[in-house]
Formats: C-alpha cells, sequence, structure tokens
C-alpha cells in the first residue's frame, strides 16, 4: 500500500511541475492538486464499515455521495483530493468521508481497502454553503466561483478546511 500512496504523491507532484511555467506567479497554488499537497494528508484506507453499508452511493457520483454521508453521520468529515488504486493507477479527483482516526468511508468506491488517499478534510458548513451557492458538489473544482481556494488567500478562511 505504500507504494501506491507514493505513486499517487509522485503523479499530483508531477501535474503540479507541468503546470509551475504557465500559470501566473502570484497565484498561491499551480491547480488544485498543488492545494491538495499543501493542505492535504494521507487517508488510513479500511473495510467499509456495516454502519454506513446502505448508504453506498452510485458510483461517479463522488462528491454527492461523500457530501450525503456526512451530513446523515456528523461523525464524519467530507473530504475532497485524490484516490488511486491498484486497478486504475492514475491520481483520480475524488470525494469521500473519514471518520475521527482519520480511516477512509468511502461511500462510491468498492475496493476501498486497496485504495490511496490523499485529500484535505472541510468544514461542513463551508461545503454546504458553497453547493448551496453554486448549485454543484465539489469544492476543488469550483470554477462557478472562479476557483477561490485555488487564487485567493483571502477567499476562505482557514477554519474552513483541516490543514496537516
Amino acid at each position: 500500500m505504500k507504494e501506491l500512496k507514493d505513486s499517487l504523491i509522485e503523479q499530483l507532484e508531477a501535474i503540479i511541475e507541468l503546470r509551475k511555467g504557465s500559470r501566473p506567479t502570484d497565484l498561491p497554488y499551480a491547480g488544485q492538486e498543488d492545494f491538495v499537497l499543501k493542505n492535504g494528508k494521507v487517508f488510513t484506507s479500511q473495510k467499509y464499515p456495516e454502519k454506513y453499508e446502505k448508504y453506498r452511493g452510485e458510483m461517479k457520483l463522488c462528491f454527492t455521495n461523500a457530501f450525503d454521508l456526512s451530513q446523515r453521520f456528523p461523525e464524519l468529515t467530507y473530504v475532497e483530493g485524490y484516490g488511486m488504486s491498484s486497478n486504475i493507477p492514475l491520481a483520480i479527483h475524488h470525494a469521500f468521508c473519514v471518520d475521527k482516526k482519520g480511516n477512509v468511508v468511502d461511500p462510491t468506491w468498492r475496493d476501498q481497502e486497496e485504495t490511496a488517499y490523499f485529500g484535505v478534510q472541510f468544514n461542513q458548513t463551508y461545503v454546504a454553503n458553497t453547493i448551496l451557492r453554486t448549485m454543484h458538489y465539489g469544492i476543488l473544482d469550483n470554477y462557478h466561483e472562479g476557483n477561490p481556494l485555488l487564487t485567493k488567500e483571502s477567499g476562505h478562511k482557514r477554519k474552513d478546511f483541516s490543514s496537516k
């Protein structure tokens, strides 16, 4: 599993490196991958807890599924970042939940035990307010508002997400 986590981080770093020459230098981040690497962390994979089994969501709706699960269970925190499995060895923009111990509860992907996760934990109120304003699930790719997390240091407050 360590190899998979290392590969995930290496892919994110490679994407950032590719963007470095093509972005304005006054921006705080070289894209959402850079934001995630600077503000996120690796989370621990585990077998999907039976308690949440009947609340699994549809494939390809990870942002909706993770938000809905975190709304239903306040002990879970919404996380947005990247995941990579041995079946699909590419860094994929993904949303999931974590429990208070930092263990992943992923209502979308079925093989979470064999998946590496790296992401940023978001305050539930911030996530809900962003979704209501934009009518769009997903926090990092918020093109509706000009990607405030990525472009304006003053566009968000540190309390809206948890750093490393």
